[in-house]
């Protein structure tokens, strides 16, 4: 679902627009349950949490891939190495010195989905159209049979 693309305060209120149509007997009906209670209205996972609307990391694959390659324990004396070195970043970025690393296809996605975004701000188009756009750059690779 592409629904953490669009603005916090929209989540809950696309969602039930999106699932109106599903019926007791449509086989969606077991997802959206459990989108509902585990993610739209859980208190302790607000949509808030959910939204990454605007925000260039939108995951956290780089700390589970770090977690992976180093161990729980030294993955926790990485972290702190990684901390104290926190305020000399913080001054490189701000100097623009120091840019993070992404993946080829996460910035063309990012090229892509941040004029989208600018363009919903500016009411240009509808939070249907957001989620319809962001699910094709960012969604499942489709495949087709070309024969």
């Amino acid at each position: 679902m592409a629904l953490p693309f669009i603005p916090a305060l929209e989540i809950r209120q696309t969602f039930e627009e999106l699932t109106e149509t599903v019926t007791p007997r449509n086989k969606l009906c077991q997802l959206v349950g459990y989108m509902k209670t585990q993610w739209i209205y859980k208190r302790t996972c607000p949509p808030s949490s959910l939204s990454c609307f605007r925000q260039t990391t939108r995951t956290n694959n780089h700390i589970e891939v770090r977690e992976q390659q180093l161990g729980l324990y030294r993955l926790i004396k990485a972290l702190h190495r990684e901390a104290s070195l926190l305020p000399i970043k913080i001054l490189l970025l701000k100097e623009s010195k120091l840019r993070g690393r992404t993946r080829d296809r996460s910035t063309t996605a990012q090229k892509e989905i941040f004029p989208l975004w600018a363009e919903f701000k500016e009411d240009q188009i509808t939070v249907q159209q957001l989620l319809s756009k962001v699910s094709r750059i960012h969604g499942p690779a489709r495949h087709t049979d070309e024969s």
